[in-house]
């Protein structure tokens, strides 16, 4: 393994060779297309204003691709490049390496996207930003190439069994009826959560769990559908990610002051909430104002 990180702590600094201030406000951007808050800005763009069952699909599978991740990087604890040579860091971030969650969640985000649509600009388009991203983690010497290939790994793993098994499992899921619906939607994330006790494996299942359950009972008792009005579009995405953001961000402040010694609990319980506006709070409030 040690061979294996000095090669790869090699490619770094060969990349790093052709760093300049341009290049790493360009790569700084780029990175932080991967970013969290990023993804929180685009699952609910594609959820309320694009197609709201394929804008599902691909919430529930990103939650569940950054369990696998933050799981198995808790398991490996792999060093970062900065680790071994501080001088190769660009950027502050903390953590484990293997696998690169920019890497494993901008191709599944991006290969589910192109393959859904199936047009070869957006398979350009995907291929692209797959490949700039990897180099941007490797650029700022957050990853070695071998996180960024754990990374790709995984969620080529995740989207081949997905695609593979969509039709079975969605029919298994649509004769369930709503009350069993809701309970696998609570119980299944909480255990995968109590697994993986950490902060970006409990977070994910929150989401998954709050965002299920809401889609289920909006399916049955709201029944919004998406809109091909521009006006519409941009009034139910303003109105949506700012309120979803005050809860989520509201929720974080109140829980930091008060329950600071039960983090992991009320960090669930902030994105369970979180979640569940975006698939039920969010569509009531649009059917509501009548966009």
């Amino acid at each position: 393994m040690d061979e294996i990180l000095r090669w790869g702590l090699d490619i770094v600094v060969a990349v790093q060779q052709f760093r300049t201030s341009w290049l790493d406000s360009f790569f700084i951007i780029i990175s932080s297309l991967g970013n969290d808050f990023f993804y929180f800005l685009l699952m609910p763009l594609i959820f309320w204003c694009v197609d709201k069952n394929m804008g599902a699909r691909l919430i529930i599978i990103f939650c569940f691709s950054n369990w696998v991740n933050s799981s198995v990087k808790n398991l490996l604890q792999q060093p970062r490049p900065f680790n071994l040579d501080p001088s190769v860091k660009v950027i502050n971030i903390g953590g484990p390496g293997i696998p690169s969650g920019h890497a494993q969640g901008s191709l599944l985000t991006w290969g589910f996207i192109a393959k859904i649509f199936n047009k070869k600009s957006i398979y350009i388009f995907a291929v692209i930003f797959i490949l700039l991203m990897a180099l941007s983690r490797v650029y700022l010497g957050a990853h070695f190439p071998t996180d960024i290939f754990g990374g790709w790994i995984l969620a080529l793993a995740i989207l081949i069994i997905y695609f593979l098994a969509r039709e079975k499992v969605e029919l298994f899921f649509s004769r369930l009826n709503l009350p069993l619906l809701l309970l696998l939607s609570l119980c299944i994330p909480i255990l995968l959560a109590l697994i993986v006790q950490v902060k970006y494996s409990v977070y994910p299942m929150a989401i998954l769990s709050g965002f299920a359950a809401g889609y289920c009972i909006e399916s049955k008792y709201v029944g919004f559908e998406n809109s091909r009005n521009i006006l519409n579009n941009i009034l139910r995405y303003s109105i949506g990610i700012l309120s979803a953001g005050v809860i989520s961000f509201g929720l974080k402040i109140v829980s930091d002051a008060i329950f600071a010694d039960y983090f992991l609990i009320w960090l669930f319980i902030r994105f369970w909430i979180t979640g569940f506006f975006v698939s039920l709070g969010a569509p009531w409030i649009f059917k509501k104002l009548n966009i």
